[in-house]
C-alpha cells in the first residue's frame, strides 16, 4: 500500500536548512496496522504529513497504492487524499458550530463517488461506533472518547484504504484510549483498513502488529515485529 524510498526532508531555520529526514525508507503492505516511535521532534509528524500529502518531501519517492505521489498538481495530490486517505488527530478538530451529523458528512463536500451512498455510509458509521444517538447534539455536549469517536467516523466517511493516526489517544484517560485502539484494531482486522499511527507510548505502540522507530532521521534496523 505504501512505499517510501530515500525521503529526505529539511525546514529552513533561520538562514540554514535544517534536516529532518535523512534517507528514511520503509514499506506498509496493505491490511497492516504499524506504529512509528520516536522521540519528540524525531520527525514522526513530518512523516504522517508527508504521507497524508499535506507536506512534501525534500527528495525521495513515495508510493500509494501503487501509484507515484511525486510530481502532481495541488488539486490532484487532494484527488488522491480524499480518495486513500483518512486523518485522526490527538485533538478532535470538531467544528463546534455543526451537529455531530453534520460534522462526520463534512468530507462529503470534497467527495467524488456516490454522495447518497456515502451519506448512508456515514449514518451507519455512527450506529457501528456508538455515537448514532449523537447525531443531532453539539460536540461540547460529548465526553473526549465520545469526540474521538466522530473524528474517526468523519475520517471514514469517504471509504479510505489507509488511516493515519497522530497520536489519538493523547488526549484521552486510560479507558477511552483502550476503547480507541480497540476500535483501530477491529478496523484493521475486520475490514482490512490499512493503519499507521504515530505514538511515544509504547503500550500502545505494542497493539499493532509492527512498530519502527525513527532515529535521526531514518528507520532504526531492529525494527519490532509483534505477533498482533
Amino acid at each position: 500500500m505504501i512505499k517510501c524510498e530515500g525521503w529526505f526532508k529539511s525546514y529552513p531555520v533561520g538562514q540554514r536548512m535544517y534536516p529532518v529526514l535523512k534517507g528514511l525508507e520503509f514499506e506498509i503492505d496493505t491490511g497492516e496496522f504499524v506504529a512509528l516511535m520516536g522521540r519528540s521532534g524525531s520527525g514522526k509528524t513530518t512523516v504522517l504529513n508527508i504521507l497524508g500529502l499535506l507536506d512534501h518531501l525534500s527528495a525521495g519517492t513515495y508510493w500509494l497504492a501503487g501509484q507515484a505521489m511525486m510530481g502532481h498538481s495541488s488539486r490532484a495530490l487532494a484527488a488522491f487524499r480524499n480518495t486513500f486517505i483518512g486523518f485522526v488527530f490527538q485533538h478532535f478538530f470538531l467544528l463546534p458550530r455543526l451537529n455531530i451529523l453534520d460534522n462526520v458528512c463534512l468530507p462529503l463536500q470534497y467527495y467524488a463517488g456516490d454522495r447518497d451512498q456515502a451519506y448512508a455510509h456515514c449514518l451507519q458509521l455512527m450506529k457501528r461506533l456508538g455515537i448514532a444517538e449523537f447525531a443531532q447534539q453539539m460536540p461540547a455536549q460529548l465526553s473526549g472518547g465520545q469526540q474521538q469517536r466522530v473524528a474517526i467516523c468523519r475520517a471514514l466517511a469517504c471509504k479510505p484504504k489507509v488511516l493515519l493516526a497522530d497520536e489519538p489517544t493523547g488526549a484521552l484517560d486510560a479507558q477511552n484510549s483502550e476503547e480507541i485502539m480497540s476500535l483501530f484494531k477491529e478496523l484493521n482486522e475486520e475490514d482490512g483498513l490499512t493503519v499507521f499511527m504515530i505514538t511515544h507510548d509504547s503500550e500502545l505502540a505494542q497493539q499493532s502488529q509492527r512498530v519502527l522507530h525513527l532515529v535521526e532521521g531514518q528507520i532504526e534496523l531492529n525494527t519490532q515485529e509483534l505477533s498482533g
